[in-house]
């Protein structure tokens, strides 16, 4: 009887080890973890909270002002990248130092859960107001009252298309009606057009172009480059956007890939 009562108790010691080995054996698998600001888990987190929504880098595709019936298209380069943590930093054609380089400028944003909307707060006017977020656009509105008003859209940013190659046609508005163009091709060639006030004028160049400074040149009799006529500081020189300092008016110059 004793020994059928000790061969049950080794039974049942054996049987416990093997159980508790099994359960430390689950401190392999990863600590349960609390989500907070810096650690959103697995839960849904910061990531999925609609209030990030707009994180990331973001470039203008498109402006308007509108005043009563009349609506200017507005021709801007301006680079915004929001961060998690309520701040942004920008970029765009109005603020550049002497060498044509352009400063970067920041602010901060807030959600209102209620209006689904952001609103970045800047010491630039183009930049601060009201966003909304549909159809992958980020939207600025801004009402000045009196039937004025300005939207800016935004679409995000491509890293790949932030480079660009300067073959190609581009146009510069000086105005609602009268622009210019640069075509440049690959034999160092470039065609300038302008239309002015109802006059069509084209002449042909000699090109150079080399770590952002574009020169043009006079062609000389024997078809060659001659006397410099302009030296010009590009930029920014993306697939759609170049940015030319002080040409061929006074501050940045936006010239649009056509």
């Amino acid at each position: 009887m004793k020994k059928c009562l000790f061969s049950l108790l080794a039974i049942m010691m054996v049987t416990t080890v093997c159980v508790c080995f099994a359960s430390c054996s689950k401190g392999d698998e990863p600590d349960i973890v609390i989500p907070d600001d810096d650690n959103p888990g697995n839960n849904g987190g910061n990531d999925d909270d609609p209030k990030y929504a707009i994180v990331g880098k973001w470039e203008v595709v498109s402006g308007s002002l509108t005043y009563y019936d009349y609506t200017k298209t507005l021709i801007q380069y301006i680079v915004l990248d929001i961060k998690k943590d309520g701040t942004f930093s920008y970029i765009n054609s109005g603020n550049y130092n002497d060498n044509g380089e352009l400063i970067p400028k920041d602010g901060t944003w807030e959600y209102d859960s209620t209006t689904h909307k952001w609103n970045l707060s800047s010491k630039s006017n183009v930049i601060a107001g009201e966003y909304s977020l549909s159809g992958g656009q980020l939207t600025c509105y801004v009402h000045y009252g009196d039937n004025e008003s300005r939207t800016i859209i935004y679409e995000k940013y491509n890293e790949q298309a932030s480079v660009g190659s300067i073959i190609g046609s581009w146009k510069y508005m000086f105005d609602d009606n009268n622009f210019c163009m640069l075509t440049f091709d690959n034999e160092e060639g470039v065609l300038y057009q302008e239309y002015d006030e109802g006059e069509w004028n084209e002449d042909y160049f000699i090109y150079k172009y080399k770590n952002g400074i574009l020169t043009i040149y006079d062609i000389n009799d024997d078809a060659e480059a001659g006397d410099v006529r302009e030296t010009i500081k590009v930029s920014v020189l993306t697939t759609k956007k170049m940015l030319l300092k002080d040409w061929p008016d006074e501050g940045m110059n936006i010239f649009v890939r056509q």
